[in-house]
């Protein structure tokens, strides 16, 4: 991702989870990645997270197109004995 810009999320929503998230775009040949999680806590071993990660190019790059069809989700579910 050359000459590209970042945005960044980072939000505590105390009782309701964490939600973080980024969206970078690459200037030098079009394209976008975004990423999303939410992670939640149920109790202090068992926790929960979903994450997106979208890519989008309109580049004629084959190994930029390929990576348009990588598109994501993800559960984890996690306990700490």
């Amino acid at each position: 991702y050359e000459k590209s810009t970042a945005l960044g999320l980072y939000l505590d929503l105390a009782n309701a989870g964490l939600l973080s998230g980024a969206v970078v775009y690459n200037e030098k040949a079009p394209s976008t990645l975004s990423s999303l999680g939410y992670e939640y806590k149920f109790t202090d071993q068992f926790r929960s997270k979903i994450n997106a990660n979208v890519i989008t190019t309109s580049s004629d790059d084959a190994l930029a197109a390929a990576y348009d069809r990588a598109d994501n989700v993800s559960l984890q579910i996690t306990y700490d004995f």
